[in-house]
């Protein structure tokens, strides 16, 4: 509203007027909780109910389907478009249960040899893909280049450790994530798109690194600032952060 958008533009919004990821987060664990239900405590049956909801949840946020439902009120308030994150969802679930394996030699080696060939093969073959086909190899580039993260930040999880001074630079963030992320919305500047396509960035990017970067730390400062400032009255810092 302090926006000037109504509540049910809001709602119907693809990305909830900046604030997708809470309430799809919440979808999720709502998903998660009635497989669970539904799988009367097998392990086994939880895991295949799992696999197919992957599937579902995808198939039904791919732009051809999404067209297929039109402007039915209901899926835009869901925010299905979005449910295409609920396979990396998952995929933390996995990376959890079964660290020992992933963060392994073998299963770094395999993370590895997973991430060069799908882009090698991106960067070599002049093709183009379509339908089905392009978003097969776009959830493979993703997943790949998500598990790398992974295996890179665990490998190096003594270089970031609150013991060394980026670690404790990154643990500071880290403590004001659910503030940087409610109250960013606000203070992120508008028409940066416009200011990207004038300065075209798109053909430097170091310097659109470099923009970015000074964009996001000028909105963490602004941030800081305002959560400073609210949190001297212990009612209104209970009242939007329960602390």
């Amino acid at each position: 509203m302090l926006n000037h958008i109504s509540i049910m533009d809001m709602l119907q919004d693809k990305f909830k007027a900046g604030y997708w990821f809470t309430i799809t987060l919440f979808e999720f664990f709502v998903i998660i909780d009635m497989l669970r239900l539904m799988a009367c405590k097998s392990q086994r049956l939880f895991n295949i109910l799992l696999i197919g909801a992957c599937f579902v949840c995808y198939g039904l946020s791919v732009p051809t389907v999404q067209r297929m439902y039109g402007d039915i009120v209901i899926v835009h308030i869901l925010g299905i478009a979005q449910w295409k994150y609920f396979i990396f969802f998952v995929l933390g679930m996995f990376v959890k249960h079964n660290a020992k394996t992933i963060y392994s030699d073998k299963g770094g080696v395999a993370i590895v040899m997973v991430f060069l060939i799908v882009y090698t093969a991106n960067a070599i073959e002049d093709f183009q893909l379509n339908g089905l086909l392009y978003n097969i190899n776009l959830l493979l580039k993703e997943i790949s280049i998500v598990l790398l993260a992974y295996y890179v930040f665990y490998t190096y999880r003594s270089k970031l450790s609150s013991h060394t001074r980026m670690g404790r630079w990154l643990s500071k963030i880290g403590t004001y994530t659910l503030e940087i992320y409610l109250m960013h919305y606000f203070v992120l500047p508008r028409h940066l798109n416009l200011l990207v396509d004038c300065s075209d960035l798109e053909r430097n990017p170091f310097i659109a690194f470099l923009f970015l970067l000074m964009v996001t730390l000028g909105v963490v400062v602004v941030v800081y600032a305002v959560k400073v400032v609210l949190q001297c009255n212990v009612y209104i810092r209970r009242l939007l952060w329960n602390k």
